[in-house]
């Protein structure tokens, strides 16, 4: 290993010198004469925007950046710096604990599935002629989670929509209520049949922050499989995303 890690490692600068300055120049438009830039996404673990923040200072060393997020997990406060904030709206810096437990539980995987952008995962950065444009993983919008997907963004939407009028009427502080996740963590800890069928197809990395290797979050065992050896099939429950949906498409009660 020492020796391939020789072998490459004038190559492997070469690269990531090449990744570095292609999104230096695809980023430099977006910040460079900015005194504050804001990052919206779905958050977590501060990893995104603590290397946007390393390039960002490259261009613009004074920039103030904000990060705001579906939720922030407990360590991601400590990458944030002076000029870079993260703000989580169901989670901050991992509280309250029980929404922080419930993204960790499933929440995260179902989170980032009704977010998921129409393109595939941003690759990298890539010269195209005079301008600098993102690379994307190829992505099939007609696959069936993508179609799910869709129809789940679509409703999404239509009631954003339906209450926007309303909303903005809102005091802020209202805005800032508990109770605004109370729905989304009874999905997360209490789902009910039909929502463990659905929810529990969906395809996941094996990790926050990962993207290779994926799984359905709460697999539905089948036949012999699903009696076999009761070790087995808790086996199957612990290392499954979204425990709390395995345990109601698996149970053993009968419909």
């Amino acid at each position: 290993m020492h020796e391939l890690i020789c072998l490459l490692f004038e190559t492997v600068l070469e690269n990531s010198r090449n990744a570095r300055l292609n999104a230096i120049e695809y980023l430099r438009p977006f910040i460079e004469n900015e005194s504050t830039v804001a990052i919206v996404d779905i958050g977590w673990l501060g990893n995104m925007q603590a290397s946007f923040e390393k390039i960002a200072r490259l261009i613009n060393p004074e920039i103030v950046i904000h990060g705001f997020y579906s939720g922030t997990l407990d360590g991601a406060a400590q990458k944030a710096t002076e000029k870079s904030h993260m703000h989580g709206f169901f989670c901050d810096n991992g509280l309250p604990s029980q929404f922080c437990h419930a993204v960790q539980s499933g929440g995260a995987e179902i989170l980032e599935f009704a977010h998921s952008a129409t393109h595939g995962t941003t690759l990298g950065y890539a010269r195209d002629g005079n301008t600098v444009k993102p690379v994307f993983d190829p992505h099939d919008l007609n696959s069936p989670e993508a179609i799910a997907a869709a129809q789940l963004q679509e409703g999404m939407m239509d009631f954003c929509q339906k209450l926007a009028h309303t909303i903005a009427a809102l005091p802020s502080k209202q805005l800032a209520s508990d109770d605004w996740p109370e729905d989304v963590l009874r999905l997360i800890t209490r789902p009910n049949k039909t929502e463990a069928e659905i929810f529990g197809e969906i395809e996941h990395s094996e990790s926050i922050g990962q993207t290779v290797v994926r799984r359905k979050i709460a697999p539905k065992l089948h036949g012999f499989q699903r009696i076999q050896i009761f070790k087995s099939y808790r086996f199957a429950k612990k290392s499954s995303f979204w425990p709390s949906g395995f345990k109601i498409r698996n149970s053993f009660k009968k419909d």
